[in-house]
């Protein structure tokens, strides 16, 4: 697994060096020659390259349907009573055994304006928040289970939001 993880973020690093290097051709084989690349080191990977041959976006696909990237979109799927704050940029996408999924973001608002925002937005939409202790803010609704987990990262905030239907 660590090596797995290695590997791909070497590769990912060579992607980005090799896009540097403004090599000719079209938007599309520059694409297919960066993905060509990753997919020699087992890494499933979907690149996006601008019209000055820039790469724009790399997005990592695992075999589990996992997804890696920067600026995510939800996928489909996930439930729309579970809100994003609108500076939590999605950098990783994991479906989650029955149904859920783990939503990996950076923010750079403060944990204190996340906390509150979060909490806010998911009573409005009728979940029920559980006590905790102090850890992640955790909430309940219908047979469903939504938690949101927040971890100072140099100057943002690492945001971790997982859902799932609650086993029984």
């Amino acid at each position: 697994m660590t090596k797995r993880l290695y590997t791909g973020s070497v590769t990912i690093l060579a992607l980005a060096m090799l896009a540097g290097c403004g090599q000719s051709g079209s938007s599309e084989t520059r694409e297919r020659e960066l993905e060509n690349y990753a997919a020699q080191y087992g890494v499933n990977a979907d690149v996006t390259v601008d019209e000055n041959g820039e790469v724009s976006s790399v997005t990592v696909n695992s075999p589990s349907g996992g997804v890696a990237g920067s600026n995510l979109e939800l996928p489909s799927g996930f439930p729309a009573d579970v809100v994003l704050h609108p500076s939590e940029n999605i950098y990783s996408v994991t479906p989650v055994p029955g149904g859920g999924y783990s939503i990996a973001a950076l923010s750079d608002a403060s944990i204190a304006d996340l906390s509150a925002w979060h909490r806010r937005e998911m009573q409005q939409r009728g979940w029920s928040e559980q006590p905790g202790g102090g850890g992640p803010l955790a909430f309940m609704k219908n047979g469903r289970l939504a938690s949101i987990n927040f971890t100072p990262n140099g100057d943002s905030v690492a945001v971790q939001i997982m859902t799932m239907t609650i086993p029984g």
